[in-house]
């Protein structure tokens, strides 16, 4: 996991620069595949509003593609006193020296990409990307993610979340 990667809106840099600026200390995170989440905050809470997967062509090269650029990054810089995050969750090679990507990988970054589109769906988050996902919107486990009622949580819930590593101790 890489980040959160923060981007002031009020810089003279593009998001591409001020991306690269941050990331310079992480040799070939910018063509890093796997899945990356952008979130908007308010200093104290964060509103994620996009999730993608890349493939082959990196992180830097399908974040800032001109697709993304009119989808997410022109939606967001409209928005008022925020600021804006980014997340990376990428696979390391064994020798930490880069990243890896693989036939597998991908399939496991499709199913994470989907999981948390999922989720934060559920926890009622308003994602850009929506049309894939349709069928996430309501979805909730009570006890595990989604909204919550008021009061004290079920016995089963309780334990399937910590099972799931989901509880903080």
């Amino acid at each position: 996991m890489h980040g959160p990667f923060e981007l002031d809106k009020h810089s003279s840099l593009t998001w591409k620069q001020l991306f690269r600026e941050q990331t310079r200390r992480y040799p070939g995170l910018s063509d890093a595949a796997g899945v990356y989440i952008i979130a908007t905050t308010n200093r104290t809470k964060d509103s994620i509003c996009y999730i993608g997967m890349t493939h082959w062509q990196g992180f830097e090269a399908e974040a800032f593609s001109q697709r993304n650029v009119e989808l997410v990054w022109d939606v967001i810089s409209e928005m008022r006193n925020r600021a804006i995050k980014i997340w990376l969750i990428a696979k390391r090679t064994p020798a930490r020296k880069g990243f890896s990507w693989d036939s597998r990988i991908e399939r496991q970054s499709f199913l994470l990409e989907t999981l948390l589109i999922m989720h934060a769906k559920a926890a009622g988050h308003r994602l850009i990307n929506t049309s894939k996902m349709k069928s996430a919107e309501g979805i909730a486990v009570e006890g595990l993610f989604g909204k919550r009622k008021r009061g004290r949580q079920s016995a089963g819930s309780t334990s399937l979340a910590s099972a799931l590593g989901l509880l903080r101790s």
